[in-house]
C-alpha cells in the first residue's frame, strides 16, 4: 500500500513538474505574440514556437501557421524550420492546391475551436507536395533547408485549429496524444492572442485615420479663409506642417494659382525653407 501510494505521489508529482515546464512553453509564446507590431513578426513567434517545441520534446521538422481567407478560398502559409533562423516568407495558396488541404479547410469551417487536425504524406507525394510548397521552401536558409527524401517514411502534419486557421507543427512520425493536446493548447493561446493584435491593428488604424481627418481639416479651414493670391504660401506652409505631423520626414510641395506659384520644402529636425519662383 505505501509502495504504490509513493509511486501515485511521483507520477502526480511528474505530471506537474510536466505541467508547469509546458506552462512555461506557453507564457513564451504569449510574450512574443503580445509584442507584436505588424504581420511581418509573426514568424518570429513561430520561431520562439519552435524553440519551446523543442525544449518540450517534441522536435518538429518545422513548425507552421495557417491563415485563411474564406472570401477567396485560399490561405496564407508561413513556415520556420529553426527558431534562431526565422524566414520571413508568406505564400498564398489555394485551398484546392492539394485534396488533404481541402479536406482540413472544410474540417476547420466546420469545427469546433480547439480542434485538432491531422495530415499523413505518404513518401511519394512528398516530391510534389514541395513543389507546390517550393516559394517558402525556396526561403529557408540553406543551412536548414529540408527535403523529400529527409522523411523516408512519410510526413505528419499536426495542427490545432483556432478562429483564423492552424497552428501546428512538422515530423517523421506520428503525434503523441500528449504532443496533439500541446499544440492544440498552444493554437488557442495563438487565437487568442492573435485577435488581440488584430484589435490593436484596427485601434491603430482609426487613430491615423483620425489625425488624418484633424490635418485635412486645419488645411481645408486655411484654405477657406484665404483672400488673396499671397496667402497661398500660407496654405502651402500648413500643409507642409501637417504631414510633418503625420510622420512624413520630407515634403516638397509645389502649389500655384495662375502665374504664382510657391515650392516650400520641409525636413524634420530643420527649419522650413520656402523659395518663390
Amino acid at each position: 500500500g505505501r509502495l504504490y501510494q509513493r509511486y501515485l505521489d511521483i507520477e502526480k508529482a511528474q505530471h506537474q513538474a510536466r505541467e508547469a515546464q509546458i506552462e512555461v512553453s506557453l507564457e513564451r509564446v504569449r510574450a512574443n505574440s503580445m509584442a507584436m507590431h505588424n504581420t511581418d513578426e509573426l514568424t518570429d513567434v513561430l520561431g520562439v514556437l519552435f524553440d519551446q517545441f523543442e525544449i518540450l520534446g517534441i522536435n518538429p521538422a518545422l513548425t507552421h501557421l495557417t491563415l485563411f481567407d474564406e472570401e477567396n478560398d485560399t490561405f496564407s502559409l508561413r513556415i520556420t524550420t529553426s527558431g534562431k533562423n526565422k524566414v520571413i516568407a508568406e505564400q498564398i495558396i489555394d485551398v484546392d492546391e492539394v485534396e488533404a488541404w481541402r479536406n482540413s479547410y472544410h474540417n476547420w469551417k466546420k469545427s469546433e475551436l480547439h480542434a485538432l487536425d491531422c495530415i499523413d504524406y505518404p513518401p511519394e507525394q512528398l516530391p510534389d507536395l514541395w513543389e507546390v510548397l517550393d516559394e517558402v521552401m525556396s526561403a529557408l536558409p540553406k543551412k536548414h533547408k529540408i527535403n523529400p527524401e529527409d522523411f523516408p517514411n512519410g510526413l505528419y502534419t499536426t495542427q490545432g485549429h483556432c478562429k483564423f486557421g492552424y497552428l501546428g507543427f512538422n515530423s517523421g512520425q506520428r503525434a503523441t496524444e500528449e504532443e496533439k493536446d500541446i499544440v492544440v493548447r498552444f493554437a488557442k493561446e495563438f487565437g487568442r492572442l492573435y485577435q488581440r493584435f488584430l484589435d490593436l491593428q484596427k485601434a491603430e488604424g482609426q487613430a491615423r485615420e483620425a489625425l488624418i481627418e484633424g490635418a485635412l481639416e486645419k488645411v481645408r479651414s486655411r484654405s477657406l479663409a484665404m483672400h488673396k493670391p499671397d496667402e497661398l504660401q500660407e496654405v502651402v506652409a500648413v500643409v507642409a506642417e501637417k504631414l510633418k505631423d503625420l510622420g512624413v520626414e520630407q515634403v516638397f510641395i509645389e502649389a500655384s494659382i495662375g502665374q504664382i506659384t510657391k515650392i516650400v520644402r520641409y525636413t524634420i529636425g530643420n527649419n522650413p525653407r520656402t523659395l518663390k519662383r
